[in-house]
């Protein structure tokens, strides 16, 4: 049986409380815009690697590729810094991102590329993205793109920090009502 899966980084609680309320804001600056739809804060992650459908088989070499790549360095803190429509510095946009700073996103590719190298090892099939990592969660979604000049101004400074203790291999079912997400099992960042 294939399962459609992805490595990701959860938020903890008090986090996800203070991203809401940024979150929230937007949804004010954009009320009544239509084909805006704002993702639950259940689904809130970093993603590190879509991995795509994967048979039962493919699961002990992607667990143990995660145990080596989340045991990979010091525990280390998270920082998001802004607010913003994305993609960045394009005409018309399909999204509204919380970015992590740069230090942030270097020491998550560091753990994506031994991941992703882990898998290759392995000989795990996926597509492996190869354009630099920007940390994000995705706010928000648009059916369509949207000319940015026509959308109200939500771009801001975020100080958000948290230090993520875990990395999670995750499963998304896909159903009319969108994906839903489950975490298929834990991986510690600590070194203990």
């Amino acid at each position: 049986m294939k399962k459609r899966l992805f490595a990701a980084i959860n938020l903890d609680s008090k986090t996800l409380d203070r991203l809401a309320a940024v979150s929230a804001e937007a949804q004010d600056k954009l009320a009544g815009k239509p084909g805006i739809r704002f993702v639950s804060d259940e689904h809130w992650h970093i993603t590190l690697s879509f991995l795509g459908y994967q048979d039962d088989a493919a699961l002990p070499g992607i667990t143990s590729a995660l145990e080596i790549a989340s045991q990979s360095g010091d525990p280390f803190e998270i920082a998001f810094d802004r607010i913003m429509y994305g993609p960045p510095r394009a005409p018309r946009v399909r999204m509204i991102w919380a970015m992590t700073d740069e230090a942030s996103s270097r020491r998550i590719a560091k753990i994506k590329n031994i991941f992703e190298d882990e898998l290759d090892r392995r000989g795990t099939a996926f597509d492996r993205e190869h354009r630099p990592f920007a940390g994000h969660i995705t706010l928000a979604r648009f059916n369509g793109d949207f000319d940015r000049s026509a959308l109200p101004a939500i771009e801001a400074q975020l100080s958000l920090r948290f230090e993520p203790k875990t990395i999670e291999l995750m499963e998304s079912e896909l159903s009319r009502s969108g994906a839903e997400y489950a975490v298929l099992q834990q991986f510690s960042l600590s070194k203990d």
